[in-house]
């Protein structure tokens, strides 16, 4: 059932997601979903560093439920009934496209195949929003749009001020010195 739902997913079959929607037993499909495609990403990348697979997988399910949690609310200004719980699984599913990145394995491929692979999650991404909010595809394209932008500029202040204490951490306790 999982591998059947992530073709589908793949597909861009629509129905897969309204399915989703409705299946709250499909919470643990959904987070295997998000952790195959980050086990995906590392093989394809080359690491085998355990300590780096455990952050991978975290980071990859925190983001899925930090995007679901924004979209919820970015929907739900567009007049969406926002439901976190509801829209998870589809956009884990939504995913599915990311498996590609065990490609980047294949010299020359790299960055061409996460290119692929992030179009291919972004139009999904929206067949997803557009189903579970039941909007016109305008709309779900200006959520889609409008949540990975937000999410993407809290990534970069969060990076920009960790990396900023870092800095400051390393020069109050210089601990390589």
């Amino acid at each position: 059932m999982l591998l059947e739902r992530m073709i589908r997913a793949a597909r861009l079959d629509r129905s897969v997601y309204s399915e989703l929607e409705r299946d709250s037993s499909a919470n643990g499909q959904a987070f295997a979903v998000v952790l195959i495609v980050a086990v995906a990403t590392l093989l394809g990348v080359g690491v085998w560093n355990p300590w780096i697979a455990f952050q991978q997988c975290a980071f990859s399910i925190c983001g899925w439920l930090f995007w679901t949690a924004i979209a919820a609310f970015v929907g739900a200004k567009f007049g969406a009934p926002a439901d976190f719980e509801r829209l998870m699984r589809p956009i884990a599913f939504a995913h599915s496209p990311g498996v590609l990145a065990i490609l980047a394995l294949v010299p020359g491929l790299g960055w061409r195949v996460g290119l692929v692979a992030w179009l291919w999650t972004t139009v999904a991404s929206v067949l997803a929003v557009q189903e579970v909010f039941r909007m016109f595809t305008g709309r779900a394209v200006l959520t889609v749009l409008v949540t990975s932008a937000i999410v993407t500029a809290i990534g970069l202040l969060t990076g920009l001020t960790m990396g900023t204490m870092g800095i400051a951490v390393d020069r109050i306790l210089p601990l390589n010195r």
